[in-house]
């Protein structure tokens, strides 16, 4: 967890799994009632499990509702980029960076 610029940012890191589930969230929560952009940072994440996607979307509901906002950063691992895809959040493991950011956008934060 940083404080950059009033936007609180979290690096997501190692292979996260619903074991981890209740700390992220907790993080997560912290972040929001902080700042009003919250930033979710993947460059560390080698792998997760679907309880990590449904944080996500949770943060991104939670952040609307309290006019607060969202963004995605980061590299994108092999095996993140396969889970990614597998959940139908990009339209192909093999995309750009960037690009698996701004699908990621379009999927969780405007929901």
């Amino acid at each position: 967890m940083a404080k950059t610029d009033n936007i609180g940012k979290l690096s997501l890191t190692g292979d996260l799994s619903v074991s981890d589930a209740a700390k992220i969230h907790e993080y997560m929560s912290a972040l929001l009632k902080e700042f009003s952009t919250v930033c979710i940072n993947f460059s560390s994440l080698e792998d997760f499990d679907a309880s990590i996607i449904q944080l996500l979307f949770a943060l991104c509901r939670q952040a609307k509702t309290e006019t607060k906002k969202v963004t995605f950063e980061g590299t994108f691992s092999k095996d993140v980029r396969k889970r990614l895809y597998a959940t139908g959040l990009i339209s192909a493991p093999d995309v750009d960076d960037s690009v698996i950011v701004v699908q990621l956008t379009d999927k969780i934060v405007n929901k």
